[in-house]
């Protein structure tokens, strides 16, 4: 096949799939003219870069189960909890000092991203009179009157500011896919699991979805509780590139279910209340979204943390 061809084929695929995101859109947002939607042009907002990078994680993801292989049993004596000694430390890390050193950069960058995300989103919630209007009217969804405008020229900074922080929030989930590559370059197949596949790829899907046609009004929310419980998240990751083994592990993923819970009371209460302004299609999803990954996360809790250990048989 001629490299032309292969160039118009792109440039055909290209096309198709914004016609293809513009009906998507209208189909769930009506209200929204694509056209004039405050992310368009941003980086990796329209659909066919979004799939070039699912593409590149499936490639991760194929040549992690190509490699990967079942780990051996063994009776490895169990290591100490809590916080190493310096000396352990070191030990850790001159290991495998280039990997450690990567992980560790990477850990402390996603802690100070989620942080910065948190904050910054609750600032211009507060700034474009989200949280005071829950308070005041003892709700928690902006109404239609109160979403912001569809005019770019008439949104204020705030909301701009939000739907900034969305983008960044849906770029984080592309440099979450580090994790899996992590896995696969380490060999740590006990972590490639459906769960953790899955979650990655499916909350980058979920969240074009929001950054394309529903990134304004309360999906604010989503970035707070999913960022802090990622900030707490990373912060036990880079405890454990240097060797640590915090005794909270447990209480992370219960505190990770707990944010579903809150989430899907969001999702339901802004697809019920037909005085919220946010998209329904998209709320529905959103609600039935994150009760498959509160049901795909209890089972790996019952599973890790609520089972009884089994017996181990010494072969004679």
């Amino acid at each position: 096949m001629a490299a032309g061809d292969v160039m118009s084929m792109l440039s055909d695929f290209v096309a198709s799939s914004k016609v293809a995101a513009r009906d998507f859109a209208a189909g769930v947002n009506p209200l929204l003219d694509v056209e004039q939607r405050a992310t368009k042009g941003w980086w990796l907002t329209e659909l066919h870069e979004a799939l070039a990078v699912v593409a590149v994680y499936l490639v991760i993801v194929i040549v992690g189960k190509i490699l990967y292989q079942a780990p051996k049993a063994r009776a490895a004596s169990a290591k100490p909890e809590g916080v190493p000694t310096w000396s352990e430390v070191g030990q850790r890390l001159a290991a495998k000092p280039v990997m450690s050193a990567v992980k560790l950069a990477y850990n402390i960058t996603q802690v100070v991203l989620c942080l910065w995300m948190v904050v910054y989103s609750i600032m211009n919630a507060q700034a474009a009179g989200y949280i005071d209007y829950y308070l005041e009217k003892g709700t928690i969804c902006i109404p239609t009157s109160k979403m912001p405008s569809l005019d770019n020229s008439q949104r204020t900074d705030a909301e701009n500011n939000l739907a900034f922080v969305l983008w960044v929030f849906y770029l984080s989930k592309v440099l979450d896919f580090m994790d899996t590559l992590f896995i696969v370059i380490e060999g740590k197949w006990q972590q490639f699991t459906f769960l953790h596949v899955f979650h990655h790829f499916s909350i980058f899907s979920v969240y074009w979805v929001n950054i394309y046609t529903g990134y304004d009004g309360d999906i604010w929310f989503t970035i707070v509780a999913n960022g802090t419980i990622h900030a707490i998240m990373y912060y036990y990751y880079t405890l454990t590139t240097l060797g640590a083994r915090p005794w909270w592990k447990s209480l992370l993923t219960y505190a990770q279910m707990a944010q579903f819970i809150a989430m899907m009371v969001q999702g339901a209460y802004l697809y019920s209340n037909p005085d919220c302004g946010f998209p329904k299609p998209i709320a529905a999803a959103y609600f039935f979204y994150i009760m498959l990954l509160f049901v795909l996360f209890a089972r790996f809790a019952a599973g890790a943390y609520c089972s009884k250990p089994s017996r181990k048989v010494k072969d004679e």
